[in-house]
């Protein structure tokens, strides 16, 4: 005889049952490309999972390209350029040699993997620019050539080097950019994406610099610097600006469409934050040579920007089709430029407040924003007063089934994946936590909350806010979000248990189902080596 489902357990199957078909199958592609992580794959089961991702189209592609611009384990780049063979070779061949360029962080046998599957569809990879150029002193005028001869592309591989370069290589970088008159457009370009680097000795050089540049783009980029990241640098600036009259470039030369700030911006649009305070944001713009641009930005709310990856488009169709694949994979939503940009420099204060550096590609395309004041700033969420208004009597009715939260598309990435939560799967066997004794939920739940959620409970709050922001920019209605802002005003005040909180049982209950389904089918992230934080879960 059949046991008769509890509440919770109704709760979680319900909202298992009730995920999209699209969220579904994204899933199902992270746990494939999880599987090229284990040790010891055979031919035949490479060929298996080559198959399956096959049947998914087009949209496993992002997440398959993405891993390959973060892996550093030679074997793993090996298994997912092989995965490359079941897709058309049109839709990624750019991407890949793109990504092979850039990718400088990479050892000679990480690379080999990519070169090959480069000249198996015919590209030569025996010289520049595939070939190793380690910069030194001697080999920095080439450097810059190649850097300087790429256009943005080339801007990005700069910043990859200057990252890693120590203070005397970086210095000569920049003052061998103001030599290079030869290159003025490009040159001019570089001296203003290191203008807006966010260290005062680089900015100030790179100003500097500027002003021994003899070219009139030089002159164009020293009058159009404004709200940088160094704050105080004006002197500096009209100073480089004289200097340049002195050596005679009194007009401003416009920068080329390539290096250009864009016409119009095309959209903006960002996801929800995800219950490790993960979010996606997208911006594209439409450029003075009639193509468009666009740059998707991975981040943390406590580590800042964790990833960027930017893109050019020949054509709307070009720009739609990218979008689309993305959204597949993150579900992005419209939101309003303002917004957007406040989230993103939200991000770079992060980012500084921790010393990590941005990714190259955000510096190299930062020129995108145009007049933008991207200068990094805390974002603290403001509610109207009709949202909050009478907030605190209704708090009884809108927690009512607040567990039902989790259900709204805005807490669809709310699910834990850390090898805590595959550890007490585990000890619930085959059995469904629903199904187990209530001695036995309750101490699984009183485990997570006391591991998982009470260590990190601020951010969490926090994150709550972000999220009821983020459905107030969505014109998402009014109820939902005085919802979410009465849970996290609960959370933060109630004398009730975190273990007996119906949204905080239906989240443990939740994600120890997903992992448990998950180990069923054979996918356990704890069999890795080691577990990186940095790893997209799912």
């Amino acid at each position: 005889m059949k046991k008769k489902l509890d509440v919770m357990e109704l709760n979680a199957v319900s909202r298992l049952r009730t995920l999209d078909t699209s969220y579904r199958e994204r899933r199902r592609i992270v746990r494939l490309l999880d599987f090229l992580t284990r040790d010891e794959l055979t031919r035949d089961q490479l060929e298996r999972i080559g198959r399956r991702l096959q049947k998914s189209g087009r949209r496993a592609l992002p997440p398959l390209v993405r891993r390959l611009w973060r892996e550093q384990d030679h074997e793993r780049i090996y298994r997912y350029t092989c995965m490359l063979d079941f897709f058309d070779a049109t839709i990624w061949l750019d991407q890949l040699v793109a990504l092979t360029l850039k990718r400088r962080d990479l050892a000679d046998e990480g690379r080999l993997p990519l070169l090959e599957i480069l000249q198996d569809y015919g590209i030569d990879v025996s010289s520049p620019p595939f070939s190793r150029d380690e910069v030194s002193g001697a080999t920095l005028n080439s450097f810059l050539d190649l850097c300087l001869q790429e256009g943005s592309w080339g801007m990005v591989r700069l910043m990859d080097r200057f990252l890693n370069a120590d203070e005397m290589l970086r210095d000569q970088l920049i003052r061998r950019l103001g030599s290079r008159a030869d290159q003025g457009a490009a040159a001019a370009a570089m001296l203003r994406m290191l203008a807006c680097f966010e260290y005062r000795e680089v900015a100030d050089l790179a100003v500097e610099s500027l002003g021994t540049l003899r070219h009139g783009c030089a002159l164009q980029v020293l009058q159009g610097l404004h709200d940088l990241p160094v704050e105080g640098l004006e002197e500096r600036i009209s100073r480089s600006i004289r200097r340049l009259g002195f050596l005679g470039i009194r007009e401003p030369e416009p920068l080329p469409d390539l290096f250009a700030e864009p016409v119009a911006l095309l959209m903006a649009q960002a996801t929800p934050l995800d219950c490790y305070g993960v979010r996606t944001l997208w911006f594209s713009w439409e450029l003075s040579d009639t193509t468009l641009a666009g740059i998707v930005l991975q981040l943390g709310d406590q580590d800042g920007v964790r990833h960027a990856v930017a893109s050019r488009f020949q054509n709307r169709r070009e720009h739609d089709d990218y979008l689309d694949e993305i959204n597949a994979e993150e579900g992005l939503y419209p939101v309003g430029y303002a917004y957007a940009v406040n989230v993103l420099k939200d991000a770079l204060q992060q980012s500084i407040e921790r010393s990590f550096y941005l990714p190259p590609d955000l510096y190299a395309w930062r020129y995108l924003f145009g007049e933008t004041d991207l200068r990094p700033a805390d974002y603290v969420p403001g509610f109207p007063v009709e949202l909050l208004d009478g907030l605190l009597e209704r708090m009884a009715s809108l927690l009512a089934g607040c567990e039902e939260l989790l259900d709204e598309p805005f807490f669809e990435g709310w699910l834990f994946t850390d090898p805590l939560i595959y550890e007490l799967a585990e000890g619930c066997g085959a059995t469904p936590l629903g199904s187990c004794s209530p001695d036995t939920q309750q101490l699984v739940i009183e485990r997570f909350c006391s591991e998982l959620i009470e260590q990190d409970k601020p951010a969490l709050l926090r994150r709550l806010l972000l999220t009821a922001d983020f459905m107030q920019q969505s014109d998402c209605r009014k109820e939902s979000i005085q919802q979410v802002l009465a849970l996290g005003l609960s959370l933060a005040g109630s004398q009730l248990p975190l273990s007996r909180h119906p949204f905080i049982r239906r989240l443990g209950f939740d994600s120890i189902e997903m992992a448990r389904q998950a180990m069923v089918e054979g996918f356990d992230p704890r069999a890795k080596q080691a577990y990186d934080d940095d790893e997209e879960w799912e």
